[in-house]
């Protein structure tokens, strides 16, 4: 009899203990719904000592035997970690409070074998981990704390690895720090995801390059191009790649069939302008970049060329006039008089690039020199002014 009483009691003792640690468990869980409470009413104070009890007493219970395993347990850990991250009047409470709640949920999932824990509250500690560690990256970020900022965007990342911001703010921070593998694979994560910026592409295969990974970079090209035909920068990234190898007319002939293929397209031309201007096909450029200004006389960098390209044929006049001998006044007059006209040419398109409202300070000096040359003070003043604006 003493035996079984004995047995008897040990088990009591046993239950009672389990159910303590459950008490405590839900002592942790209301303790938490307190602090929400009271930080939606507005009253710090009692949503902190609210929060520090929540953390106290979660503690009590992942560390007790009976409770250690329990998934309920690891998601409230979560959950009061994440708050702590997410209040900035409680940053003082633990050193790495998102660590711990990204450790936490992951051994929630972990022990959550028989789906005790709902799926919808993992997401909640999901979220509030989430928003704690993007916040503080993009804080660590301005702060100019580069590698602060990644190691919180990484964990970001891995709670949501479909969130495109993401993968470019680690990217971004990543060439910051000179970590040339983590930007490549953010930027890589960012193609294999399709994201909607052609820009991403060209850095990508830009970085490939700098690394001599010349097949992987052009990929990186080639896709961009497939989502964004004609862009372009893409096309100019290309076309610098083949220059530096001798193989300008390998990218001309690409770029030029992709004109005539799609020859509303205004980008094409002009890269196919700036292919023609590497290699000194003056007239050829001259010829796609007049096609691009068809599809939009507007069109800034077009202008842009075709004003340099005038400004380059007037300084070839002028030294023909500057070969001429001082006897032949006449001759030099008339020659003047053309390098004037070829002047005006350029700023014809020069002011058609300005009048799109971008301010440049190259083309605002290069079009006061050509007006003072042109004897226009009244307009060389107004641009004097203009520039000391910038």
């Amino acid at each position: 009899m003493k035996r079984i009483l004995l047995t008897t009691l040990l088990m009591a003792g046993i239950v009672a203990g389990a159910t303590a640690q459950k008490g405590k468990l839900n002592q942790a869980k209301s303790s938490y719904d307190n602090y929400n409470a009271m930080t939606s009413l507005k009253q710090t104070e009692e949503a902190q000592k609210s929060l520090n009890e929540a953390k106290a007493v979660i503690e009590e219970v992942i560390a007790h035997e009976k409770t250690m395993n329990e998934p309920e347990a690891y998601l409230y850990k979560s959950l009061i970690y994440s708050a702590i991250a997410n209040d900035s009047t409680m940053q003082d409470a633990a050193s790495e409070p998102v660590q711990v709640a990204y450790d936490a949920l992951a051994k929630a999932k972990e022990l959550n074998k028989e789906n005790s824990v709902k799926e919808e509250d993992m997401k909640i500690a999901e979220e509030n981990i989430y928003v704690a560690s993007y916040n503080k990256g993009i804080n660590a970020y301005n702060n100019q704390s580069f590698d602060t900022a990644l190691k919180f965007f990484k964990v970001a990342t891995e709670v949501k690895p479909t969130d495109t911001t993401l993968y470019l703010n680690t990217g971004v921070t990543a060439e910051k720090v000179g970590d040339t593998a983590l930007a490549i694979a953010s930027y890589s994560k960012l193609a294999e995801l399709k994201y909607k910026d052609p820009a991403i592409y060209a850095v990508l295969a830009n970085l490939y390059f700098s690394q001599k990974q010349e097949e992987e970079a052009l990929g990186a090209l080639q896709k961009g191009l497939e989502l964004f035909p004609g862009n372009k920068d893409l096309m100019i990234t290309e076309l610098n790649y083949y220059l530096q190898r001798g193989e300008a007319a390998k990218v001309i002939d690409k770029i030029a069939a992709s004109a005539q293929a799609d020859p509303g397209n205004k980008s094409l031309w002009f890269a196919l302008g700036v292919a023609y201007n590497e290699i000194d096909s003056t007239s050829a450029a001259e010829e796609a970049y007049a096609k691009a200004l068809e599809i939009d006389p507007n069109y800034y960098d077009a202008n842009i060329n075709m004003g340099v390209i005038a400004i380059d044929n007037a300084n070839k006049i002028v030294q023909e006039a500057n070969k001429i001998p001082q006897d032949k006044a006449q001759e030099y007059e008339a020659k003047i008089a053309e390098y004037k006209e070829a002047l005006k040419g350029a700023l014809t398109y020069l002011e058609k690039a300005y009048s799109s409202g971008q301010r440049d300070r190259n083309l605002l000096s290069t079009m006061r020199e050509i007006y003072v040359k042109l004897g226009d003070t009244a307009r060389a003043e107004e641009l004097t002014k203009e520039l000391e604006t910038l």
